[in-house]
This record gives structure tokens, C-alpha cells and sequence, in this order.
């Protein structure tokens, strides 16, 4: 697994895209959320390509603003 770069962190949580080899894909980007605890599994998949890249920073940007967002909710959800 190769660390790419991570979008954002809230919390405890931090949102991170990490590109590895799938026995059925080949090469592939995975949007990932790291926590204290290790890595929950991926949130997306992507193919390694240009397009790929492309999509899956979509995916990572979606994931950590929909983290921010439910950071600042009062109650049933704690993302801290």
C-alpha cells in the first residue's frame, strides 16, 4: 500500500487516499478513513488512472465534508 495524500482530518478521523494492487483490478486508488483504533475500510475504489485520480478525489472531498458536517450536529452522532 503507497500513501498518496490525505484530504482533511475531523476528529479523530482523518479521510486518506492510498493507491494498492487488487488481485481482480490491478492497480487501484482507495479513499480510506484512518481512526486511533487503524483503518476503517475503504469508503471508495477507483481504477489508478488519470480518471481514476479524478473520481476518487471527489470521493475523498465528499467523505471529509460529510465528516464536517456531522461534526457540527448536537447529539447523536460524534465524530470526535
Amino acid at each position: 500500500m503507497q500513501y498518496i495524500k490525505t484530504y482533511g482530518e475531523v476528529g479523530t478521523h482523518a479521510v486518506s487516499l492510498v493507491r494498492t494492487r487488487s488481485a481482480l483490478r490491478g492497480d487501484v486508488y482507495q479513499v480510506v478513513i484512518d481512526t486511533p483504533g487503524g483503518q476503517v475500510g475503504p469508503v471508495g475504489v477507483e481504477p489508478a488512472t488519470d480518471d481514476g485520480m479524478f473520481d476518487a478525489d471527489r470521493v475523498g472531498m465528499a467523505v471529509i465534508r460529510t465528516l464536517e458536517l456531522l461534526a457540527r450536529r448536537s447529539g447523536d452522532f460524534d465524530v470526535a
